[in-house]
């Protein structure tokens, strides 16, 4: 009987594993689809309205000419999103939308919160934003609804052992699949670019969910990968030269759009809300209807750049164009991603790069060089590089693009790292005060504060009493420390037993320590740690910020036990 009792202990939890990590990945091929499906819904209701629809590489490669008609079309559908999100800032008091970089934060910070309602009201928004052809993506928001799916899963506690980390993984490894078709890049993007670590205890289920989501995906678009490329294949060791200088070119438009993206963002506290979306949704709306690829994904365009040759100064004006567009609907308050106007300007950065080589007689690497141009810079923005290498060889089913867009994305990654930073998202998170480069556990002890580890066993006494009192009190306490307060329950001093004087009758306040270490309530236990390195003493005492009252101690014993418990959590979460 006991034999079987702990193989049914074994077997239903990996049971409910496997199955739960097949239901994240179906609902989220679902949702993933529903998302896609409805913004290419009513982005094709806007382009029906316009009066000229011109795709790049049609047409002889002309532009459009500027129309009024086009121009109230396009300041319609983006006033009137900016609207509706202004209306669900307003009536739900959401100030700023949700992102991948809080799904990153959650992967490695047990303490971090995911407001689930802030979190599908972002989604909306970006929904809402794309839907009327603002020039941002929608593989970010797409990935933000993969973790809130995978910590929605969390918060059911199917399996009890498994960390939040491995449903979040779950969720975004889904989440990738589903939009790409890609599984292994999925599965490589969660690991990479989210948990940020390997285990085997996460590898299962998130591999589990990333294949359930591209299966139940096919079946419900079909084979609809993002570059399906019929091309010859390329020369790299004739193109290793150029995919070199390559990677130095494509590192620096990603650095590009990352400093520009938080330049843009710093200087929105300048203007009010309705100056900056009046005037953004005005230029937006000009640019699109002289170019109209700019606005929305902007996907078509993406594999006509990859399939076909343009004239150098059209890829030019698509580049600047594009950038604009990006950067405007930041600006105006628009809600998306920076994955796919990544793809885009690399695509063109690629594209003008072929140009160039063959006008010097270096060859014909357009489709090359374009792929790595879409590779290299979306890995530089979202900090995931072999993931972007393998989405590469899935998307073109080539091995050799796939080895070309490698020399670039490495090259690009390293530099990139070295002189800006591993991501956007990592960016994001510093701004609020969260480096993830430094672990789990200084993320975890930064994130706890403590009065979560105070405690009362402590000795106090008035400021006024005696040393005979002071005496009695330690005594009864069995304490070597006295705290000192006033009628309001502020410290006014400690003093240790041993420092006590013979005369009895005197007041003991006289005998306090001058420059005590002294912790606040809002304090944090890394900050704590650190602080209290080199103390000795029996206890620190902690005290409220505001008032100054005493709230409670914290002994080199309590500081040493929350930092082991973290670790021993983070060492299971990474190595379990």
């Amino acid at each position: 009987m006991a034999s079987s009792s702990s193989k049914t202990a074994v077997f239903v939890p990996a049971l409910t594993v496997i199955i739960s990590a097949l239901c994240i990945g179906a609902v989220m091929a679902v949702v993933s689809t529903l998302f896609v499906k409805g913004i290419s819904a009513f982005s094709a209701v806007r382009e029906q309205l316009l009066s000229e629809q011109i795709i790049a590489g049609e047409d002889n490669g002309q532009l459009a000419s500027f129309t009024l008609s086009d121009f109230s079309v396009n300041c319609a559908f983006l006033g009137g999103a900016l609207l509706i999100l202004w209306g669900v800032q307003a009536i739900v008091r959401i100030k700023s939308w949700q992102g991948p970089a809080d799904i990153i934060f959650a992967s490695h910070d047990a303490h971090a919160r995911i407001e689930a309602k802030q979190g599908i009201f972002s989604a909306f928004a970006s929904f809402v934003s794309l839907s009327a052809g603002a020039s941002l993506g929608q593989y970010g928001p797409i990935v933000h609804l993969g973790g809130l799916v995978g910590h929605l899963a969390k918060r059911l506690r199917l399996v009890s052992h498994l960390g939040g980390d491995v449903w979040l993984g779950c969720g975004v490894a889904a989440a990738i699949s589903a939009a790409f078709h890609a599984p292994v890049a999925g599965i490589l993007f969660a690991h990479e670019a989210v948990l940020r670590h390997f285990s085997a205890q996460a590898a299962a289920p998130i591999s589990l969910a990333a294949i359930s989501a591209t299966a139940v995906s096919f079946w419900l678009t079909g084979d609809s990968r993002l570059l399906p490329v019929s091309l010859n294949t390329p020369d790299i060791l004739m193109h290793l030269p150029i995919l070199l200088a390559g990677g130095v070119i494509f590192a620096m438009v990603a650095v590009i759009i990352m400093k520009a993206h938080f330049v843009v963002l710093a200087a929105q506290s300048r203007f009010r809300p309705v100056v900056r979306g009046i005037f953004a949704v005005a230029v937006l709306a000009a640019l699109g209807s002289l170019v109209p690829d700019v606005l929305g994904l902007g996907l078509g365009t993406l594999r006509n750049l990859v399939n076909e040759d343009h004239l150098l100064v059209i890829i030019l004006i698509l580049f600047v164009a594009k950038f604009a567009a990006v950067m405007l609907s930041s600006f105006a308050g628009f809600s998306g991603g920076y994955f796919s106007p990544a793809l885009f300007l690399g695509a063109a950065a690629g594209g003008i790069m072929a140009q160039i080589a063959a006008f010097m007689g270096l060859g014909m690497a357009g489709p090359l060089l374009v792929i790595s141009g879409m590779a290299a810079v979306s890995g530089c923005v979202i900090g995931a590089p072999v993931a972007v290498v393998v989405m590469v060889m899935e998307l073109t089913m080539s091995y050799d693009y796939a080895v070309g867009a490698m020399i670039c994305v490495v090259t690009a990654s390293f530099l990139t790292h070295i002189g800006y930073g591993h991501s956007l998202f990592d960016k994001q998170l510093q701004i609020r005060g969260i480096n993830l480069a430094e672990g789990r556990v200084a993320l975890s002890l930064s994130s706890q504060c403590l009065d979560q580890i105070m405690h009362q066993d402590y000795a106090r006494a008035h400021s006024r009493c005696s040393v005979a009192e002071a005496k009695q009190i330690l005594a009864e306490t069995h304490k070597s420390e006295l705290y000192l307060v006033d009628e309001q329950g502020g410290l006014v001093g400690k003093l240790s037993g041993m420092r006590l004087g013979q005369d009895e009758t005197t007041s003991a306040a006289q005998f306090a320590e001058d420059n005590i270490l002294v912790f606040s309530t809002e304090m944090n236990l890394l900050q704590a740690i650190e602080k209290a390195t080199g103390f000795v003493g029996e206890s620190i005492p902690v005290i409220h910020k505001q008032t100054g009252k005493l709230t409670g101690v914290v002994s080199e014993a309590d500081l040493f036990a929350a930092f082991l418990s973290v670790q021993k959590t983070v060492t299971r979460i990474e190595h379990g």
